[in-house]
């Protein structure tokens, strides 16, 4: 459990504690001491002297041989060792943390640089997906950052609200490139995927063949006018999907990667990443969509299978049917020139998710030996009936015309997803980047309304439900309840003793001392102790020594026959008389 108190508190409840503990000990040693008697006493009083006056009276107690005051002096220690026990124990299982406390909503507005060129993003959302992070967090982390929420309190948490949502189109057709290239999946929506923006596709050439029911393959020879301008290097895939929902306009994506690489290169050429954007459609549906695409290379179509298996497995659909176009020839063979380009697709399309390889033939000038590089590309789309804006930031925008326009291409996010670096080798968690997409989109769904982006106004408006921060300390509920215990039946017991015990049995031997040298009142008994002052000699205000001249004739009344204040006892008097006149008699 939290408890939520500073650290000067918490010393305080243990120092309570500790009071409780060691007066119930004190306690538990006056029942002993009243029933015994005797060294019982004695025993307490060491006690009341800390350690080491009981390990030196234990010491003498063995010298001496006396067992029974060293049985209860071993219990004395003891009792004291585990009152140490418990204090100690206690802070064992208590470590600081931070709680929550006063939940409330806010809406944060944030204005947004965006990157205008054949798409639109924005410019500063891309974040880093380290090797161990789920892509949950990252997302909770990009939210939380100081780009969506620049006036952050650093004393409040913030959450981006979410809500529920209702599926409005669960399966996908697949089209590529153009309307001739079709793949039929009884859809009540479209997933486009396009060839690399910069080749310009032969459409009579070009076909899709479906090998079953959600699975086909696109060949696309095409030709490009854009060469690298260094020998040796090849570009990477740009990737280019995009949803139509009904007659809807098309919410769309682009992962661009403006990269060459030296054709020699081998496996993964450039670190795996994720776009994910979000479009409002006129009719009130909001589609979510993301695409992961992981880039490798081969230098020669002998290599591909070890490559592609390397990073995939032997088990993957898709690379065991590009095995076979880069066997027969489909993928390398006819390349006339290093503009020629020959695209070959794998894909599968599963509800809304769709999967394609796509993998890119090339040639170097004067090179006969064909290079491949290639996209393996997960893309998911979820789409959602309309909901309502949240009312917080319909407040705050009820007098502005948000933009209900989306630009062609727009990316809201990049995930960059970092690989496990060792001294010889790197290593990406595939597994979990296969997944990123729909862990994204769903995330995006979950948001809803409560993440707007105007794209005319370059503003982004996030509702949170916040909570104060609270330092404290966590402990284990058992301990916190069992100390809380200890410390009501210790008092408990306390209280019991000082009504049942006599103060004799209670008190320190210098309480007892001072307390029989002191006056009682009407018990007909003198003090025992009068106050002396040596510069005066004065004994209780009288002085017991003359301080006149013996040969004076002024006759000063002898000490011995001044009256004692509060003496009624002749005997009392007379003996103090006596010593007065033989200290008389000394001088």
């Amino acid at each position: 459990m939290f408890l939520p108190l500073s650290f000067f508190t918490l010393n305080l409840f243990f120092l309570t504690l500790e009071i409780s503990v060691a007066t119930a000990l004190a306690a538990v040693l006056a029942h002993i001491s009243r029933r015994y008697g005797g060294y019982a006493q004695s025993i307490r009083w060491i006690k009341q002297a800390g350690y080491w006056e009981m390990i030196v009276a234990l010491y003498l107690s063995v010298r001496k041989g006396a067992r029974r005051p060293l049985w209860a002096l071993l219990a004395t220690l003891f009792g004291s060792i585990v009152l140490t026990g418990i204090i100690i124990g206690g802070k064992f299982y208590i470590t600081p943390s931070t709680g929550e406390r006063s939940p409330s909503r806010e809406v944060a507005t944030s204005t947004q640089f965006l990157a205008l060129n054949a798409w639109t993003s924005l410019a500063a959302w891309s974040f880093p997906v380290p090797y161990d992070t789920s892509i949950e967090d990252t997302l909770a982390r990009a939210l939380n950052s100081t780009k969506a929420n620049p006036r952050a309190s650093p004393t409040k948490r913030y959450q981006p609200r979410v809500s529920d949502y209702e599926v409005a189109c669960d399966r996908l057709n697949i089209r590529v490139f153009n309307g001739s290239l079709f793949l039929p999946n009884d859809g009540c929506a479209t997933f486009d995927i396009y060839p690399p923006i910069s080749f310009n596709v032969n459409t009579t050439t070009s076909y899709i063949l479906q090998t079953s029911k959600g699975r086909a393959k696109a060949v696309l020879p095409s030709r490009t006018e854009v060469n690298s301008t260094t020998t040796g290097m090849v570009s990477d895939i740009p990737l280019f999907t995009r949803v139509k929902y009904e007659d809807q306009y098309y919410c769309s994506t682009i992962d661009m990667i403006s990269r060459f690489f030296n054709v020699n290169s081998v496996a993964v050429t450039v670190s795996p990443t994720t776009v994910l954007t979000k479009c409002q459609l006129l009719s009130g549906q909001m589609v979510s969509l993301s695409t992961t695409a992981i880039r490798f290379a081969v230098p020669n179509r002998q290599m591909f299978h070890s490559i592609a298996t390397s990073i995939f497995g032997d088990q993957d659909e898709l690379v065991s049917a590009m095995h076979e176009s880069v066997n027969n020839g489909t993928l390398t063979d006819f390349l006339v020139d290093e503009l020629e380009r020959m695209v070959v697709m794998e894909v599968k399309i599963v509800g809304t998710q769709a999967m394609a390889l796509i993998c890119v033939g090339s040639k170097q000038p004067g090179s006969v030996v064909a290079q491949i590089n290639c996209a393996y590309t997960i893309a998911n789309t979820l789409i959602t009936k309309p909901r309502p804006l949240n009312p917080d930031i319909a407040l705050i925008v009820s007098n502005k015309n948000l933009s209900t326009d989306f630009p062609i291409a727009g990316v809201m996010m990049t995930l960059t997803h970092l690989p496990l670096v060792s001294e010889s080798t790197s290593s990406y968690a595939l597994s979990k980047i296969f997944n990123a997409s729909a862990v994204a989109v769903t995330y995006l769904a979950n948001l809803g309304q409560n993440v707007i982006m105007d794209w005319d106004g370059s503003t982004m408006y996030i509702a949170y439900d916040t909570v104060d921060i609270v330092e404290g300390y966590d402990v284990p509920g058992s301990v916190f309840f069992l100390m809380c215990a200890a410390m009501i039946v210790c008092f408990l017991f306390w209280a019991a003793t000082e009504c049942w015990v006599e103060d004799r049995y209670k008190r320190s031997l210098y309480w007892l001392v001072s307390k029989s040298l002191a006056p009682t009142e009407g018990n007909g008994h003198p003090p025992l102790l009068y106050p002396f002052d040596p510069e005066t000699l004065e004994f209780d205000g009288r002085r017991i020594i003359s301080t006149k001249d013996l040969r004076d004739s002024e006759k000063e009344t002898a000490v011995y026959e001044q009256s004692i204040h509060g003496s009624q006892d002749p005997l009392v008097a007379e003996a103090f008389a006596i010593n007065c006149n033989h200290s008389l008699q000394l001088q």
